[in-house]
């Protein structure tokens, strides 16, 4: 299946690995511990109401281990 929507993709990935959004973000500090994200954040990114910044989408594809936003 190919999605080209970040949003759906996010939540497609974090679905694949069996994580909760809080798994997700434990997987994200576990990379890197200086990020700030919380749960709403994750929600707001998967439903496209908002963009994660630079720092936090690298933070993401390195938690995910595939690249999600350009």
């Amino acid at each position: 299946m190919i999605v080209d929507n970040p949003a759906e993709k996010l939540k497609l990935l974090r679905l694949r690995k069996g994580w909760t959004q809080d798994d997700l973000i434990d997987q994200v500090k576990s990379v890197n511990r200086t990020v700030r994200l919380y749960q709403v954040m994750i929600s707001r990114y998967e439903t496209n109401k908002e963009q994660p910044t630079p720092e936090i989408k690298q933070a993401i594809h390195n938690a995910i281990g595939e690249k999600i936003w350009d």
